[in-house]
């Protein structure tokens, strides 16, 4: 039974229970049954697979599992671990309830029943919730509703999907936390991400320690693309050298007189309509000196 709580509107988009309580329950033979190669789950813990094998052996498999049929055989909808772990257990047949689903329900059940685990990897989860947004339309808001998330969660999960693949099987044999993710996820290179999460794998570091590394590496990487930006600058000024603008030697001699009258620096820029009177002053003391020149002219 799948009992997590639904955003409104999504219990009708999606099925949100498999009630199986009036449902006979067959002995079925377990070579009849098959795994639905659409499943989310695409990893099993072996250890405890095992100790549900041990627990079956005692006690039969205590839960049925669902299943619909499909051209002379039928398809696994809900319970694959102990699908199994009764093939580890040897067992010849298992108690089964048949439904009649259709491929759409068996993938959305599929996804509902795993993303509410707690013991699918995150490289897991973000798959199956990449798999609602995208072949059932929901957003992230109605996602987070759907499985007791926030929102927030599974932003960062989906953003897991855009790091470095190496980073992704790093996540698949849960060898590294969303807190170490989450730190990594900013950087744009994926040589970066790889090589900063294998430093924090090796060397053990915590979260906050692996922020010091990943802020470190960021400013010294800043750092290298402002100097081989000024490189770069150099080698092309260098290449493509400018020549300064040729000048007009007709005011050379209006300038010289300027210079002496206002007793400061003046130059003439002409241009093909029109030109300019530059004239320098080096303090407000010496701008007040020019305008009151200027007053005195008139």
């Amino acid at each position: 039974m799948i009992k997590k709580g639904l955003g409104r509107g999504l219990g009708a988009m999606i099925p949100t229970s498999i009630n199986i309580d009036d449902e006979p329950v067959l002995q079925l033979d377990i070579n009849k049954i098959e795994p639905n190669p659409q499943q989310p789950r695409k990893t099993f813990d072996e250890a405890l697979l095992n100790e549900l094998s041990e627990s079956i052996k005692q006690y039969g498999v205590l839960q049925p599992l669902i299943v619909t049929k499909r051209n002379g055989f039928y398809l696994l909808v809900a319970g694959e671990r102990r699908w199994r772990a009764s093939r580890l257990a040897k067992l010849s047949r298992v108690p089964v309830v048949v439904k009649n689903y259709s491929d759409q329900e068996i993938l959305q059940i599929s996804l509902i029943e795993n993303l509410q685990r707690s013991d699918l990897n995150l490289l897991e989860e973000a798959k199956g919730f990449k798999r609602l947004a995208d072949e059932f339309n929901l957003r992230q808001e109605d996602i987070a509703s759907f499985v007791n998330k926030n929102r927030s969660y599974i932003s960062n999960s989906l953003r897991i999907l855009e790091l470095d693949e190496r980073v992704q099987s790093f996540v698949a044999d849960k060898k590294i936390s969303m807190g170490h993710l989450k730190l990594l996820m900013p950087l744009k290179s994926n040589e970066a991400q790889f090589e900063l999460a294998e430093t924090i794998l090796d060397e053990g570091l915590s979260v906050r320690d692996s922020e010091v590394l990943i802020r470190e590496f960021t400013t010294e990487e800043k750092r290298m693309q402002a100097v081989n930006l000024m490189k770069e600058q150099a080698a092309y000024d260098a290449a493509h050298p400018q020549t300064p603008p040729k000048r007009n030697t007709q005011f050379f001699s209006i300038e010289k007189e300027l210079n002496t009258l206002l007793g400061t620096p003046v130059r003439i820029v002409s241009g093909k309509k029109r030109g300019k009177i530059e004239i320098e002053y080096y303090s407000n003391e010496d701008l007040d000196r020019l305008i009151t020149l200027f007053r005195l002219k008139q």
